[in-house]
């Protein structure tokens, strides 16, 4: 299992439930919040690099990290990634825990397992251009 805990195990009806939660959060306020300040947060980082599995790692972090970075929130604990709490890190950034462990499963997982650090930054950074929607 993952820091997302994303399991393969769900009907499909659970699926399209998971699926809704997390629309829902990328869409609302909280949500598009936070996809603003990923982009705040990935362009003040020193280099165009983002790791998986981790927070942080020898001065570099994840998404999340970034978005903890550009909030001045304390960064959770450097623990292993089955030990991250999902939802400690939901309360922390103020967003539904479903948009966390997308987040979290989009930085790590997927079909992107080989890609360079700053091939995840690229997508990474496409990925919440394409979502956020334009502010009134």
């Amino acid at each position: 299992m993952s820091r997302s805990n994303y399991t393969e195990e769900l009907d499909q009806w659970d699926l399209i439930r998971w699926r809704g939660a997390v629309k829902s959060a990328i869409r609302g306020v909280r949500g598009q919040r936070l996809l603003r300040d990923l982009i705040a947060g990935f362009d003040a980082l020193p280099h165009p690099r983002l790791i998986a599995n981790r927070f942080r790692e020898d001065g570099e972090v994840c998404a999340l990290g970034a978005a903890y970075f550009h909030r001045k929130i304390k960064l959770p604990p450097d623990v292993d990634s089955w030990d991250v709490d999902n939802e400690a890190t939901a309360k922390d950034l103020d967003v539904a825990e479903a948009l966390v462990r997308e987040v979290e499963y989009l930085n790590d997982e997927g079909t992107w397992a080989r890609e360079t650090p700053e091939d995840r930054f690229q997508r990474m950074r496409a990925w919440v251009v394409k979502n956020l929607k334009e502010q009134p």
